[in-house]
């Protein structure tokens, strides 16, 4: 049941970020202290700007994260495709909306971690299609590399924005949607920097 902003909070966090609270408060931008503390019931009634850095992310509402007004987020009710792992899916995706980037780039950056699963849905091999074992096995393997190519894109993305800033990290992309849509594949521009920073 969720009768406090603590329980709201924790069902996004767990949904999304596995119960990892570090983990979450990077995404959302705050200090991880602060987080726990709302998470544990500490802190009853957390601040404005500090229930709107978490409903942006979330993409939830203040009232509801407070009181439980109106409609749960949507990430809390999202089916995820069976063949795709549930928490990463929906992380990334939140990450990439998270950057407000071009419709352009959102759409680049969200099929990123989608080769693995673009393989999976291929026809299978015919000398393995009367095999039951070998199939289960073989869709086992897919969800597990799958799970990893999100943690991977996931990492590379925390790590893109902690180097550059959201804004800088959202220009580069902004400046190499090509290669993104073509998931880094080939020649990438190199972005250059003058007095004013990156162009």
């Amino acid at each position: 049941m969720m009768n406090t902003p603590a329980d709201r909070i924790r069902a996004l966090v767990d949904r999304v970020h596995g119960g990892s609270v570090n983990a979450a408060a990077i995404d959302i931008g705050m200090p991880q202290s602060s987080l726990a503390k709302i998470l544990s019931g500490d802190v009853e009634s957390p601040r404005g700007t500090t229930l709107q850095t978490i409903a942006r992310f979330y993409e939830a509402k203040v009232g509801w994260l407070l009181a439980g007004e109106g409609t749960a987020p949507s990430v809390l009710t999202t089916v995820v495709p069976e063949s795709v792992p549930d928490r990463e899916y929906l992380r990334w995706r939140l990450m990439v909306h998270a950057l407000h980037p071009s419709p352009r780039l959102r759409i680049a950056l969200c099929l990123l971690p989608d080769a693995i699963y673009d393989a999976s849905t291929r026809d299978p091999d015919p000398a393995v299609q009367g095999s039951t074992k070998v199939r289960n096995r073989l869709t086992a393997t897919f969800r597990e590399s799958q799970r990893l190519e999100y943690a991977a894109w996931i990492q590379w993305l925390s790590l893109y924005r902690a180097l550059h800033g959201t804004e800088t990290a959202v220009g580069l992309l902004e400046n190499s949607v090509d290669a993104v849509e073509r998931r880094f594949v080939g020649k990438i521009p190199k972005p250059t920097k003058d007095k004013s920073g990156w162009e």
